[in-house]
């Protein structure tokens, strides 16, 4: 028990720090030897961990991400080359298919 909150305040100080490090300034960075896209990908990689080790929260980002998603105007999404629609159905999808189980069982 005490080492999993010891592993959780480890991962949480180190998206907060690497959060910091993304915002610094591009010469900072440079004096540090970094590179900052190298940091926002490893931020971008640990904040992805932590929401698969919490599948709760996850889930909760993912309709977020899906609805905010699914109500862009449709010509800002035809620049990206990607339909609407499929927001939407990966939407109902998440949402439908544990009421569907639930029923079912």
């Amino acid at each position: 028990m005490e080492t999993t909150r010891l592993m959780k305040g480890i991962f949480i100080f180190v998206v907060f720090m690497m959060s910091i490090a993304v915002n610094a300034e591009d010469n900072v960075l440079a004096r540090l030897g970094l590179d900052g896209n190298y940091l926002l990908m490893g931020l971008v990689a640990m904040v992805l961990t932590g929401l698969v080790m919490h599948r709760d929260l996850m889930l909760i980002v993912l309709v977020l991400l899906l609805s905010i998603g699914a109500n862009l105007p449709a010509d800002l999404m035809h620049n990206f080359g990607v339909d609407r629609d499929y927001f939407v159905g990966a939407l109902g999808a998440i949402v439908l298919i544990p009421i569907i189980s639930k029923i079912a069982s």
